[in-house]
């Protein structure tokens, strides 16, 4: 089984209203990269069998332009949405934001104002790719992509490295990164 964890494209600024951070599309930059990641993927001669995402716009915009030469499908999987800080926009300044962000990072259990925590978010995501590899394990192997969001990477690395196999892999996920694993004989590996 191979997996493959692409963090979506550039989609500009966020918003600080999360409703309309769902609804962010890919700006321009970001339909460019979504073109070499499709063609780098052809070029290798991928094969992949089904694209797994989460719902918000930005990622399914970046699945959608990568594999559109394969004519998949996209699997929308709520539980790869991304961390919800809440509506941060009610901080009066900057300092204010960082300190609110600074002090949920430093208390997991502690949830963002209006959002969630980051104990739920790992809580949240670790079931979702649970439930996409159980299902793909029990296809029969295959090639997944999987389009998310920076976090999402992140809490995929984690997933895996307590899955049996610990493996160094500590990549920045900058914007419609691509990280690859496999998974052969009970054994994870990154590439």
């Amino acid at each position: 089984m191979i997996l493959y964890f692409l963090r979506h494209a550039s989609a500009g600024e966020h918003f600080a209203s999360p409703k309309k951070d769902e609804k962010r599309a890919l700006d321009k930059e970001g339909i460019e990269q979504c073109g070499y990641i499709g063609r780098a993927l052809t070029a290798l001669a991928t094969q992949v069998d089904v694209i797994v995402s989460s719902p918000l716009k930005r990622c399914t915009q970046t699945a959608k332009r990568v594999v559109k030469p394969f004519g998949l499908d996209i699997v929308k999987v709520e539980g790869l949405k991304d961390l919800n800080i809440g509506d941060l926009s009610g901080a009066k300044k900057t300092d204010q934001t960082h300190a609110i962000v600074h002090d949920c990072i430093a208390h997991p259990e502690k949830p963002f104002p209006g959002g969630e925590s980051l104990d739920a978010f790992e809580i949240r995501t670790d079931a979702a790719l649970h439930d996409i590899f159980r299902e793909r394990e029990e296809i029969g192997s295959g090639v997944t992509l999987i389009a998310g969001h920076g976090h999402t990477m992140h809490a995929a690395e984690l997933w895996i490295s307590r899955n049996e196999t610990p493996f160094d892999a500590g990549p920045n996920f900058d914007l419609a990164a691509t990280l690859r694993f496999v998974y052969r004989d009970g054994r994870w590996s990154a590439f």
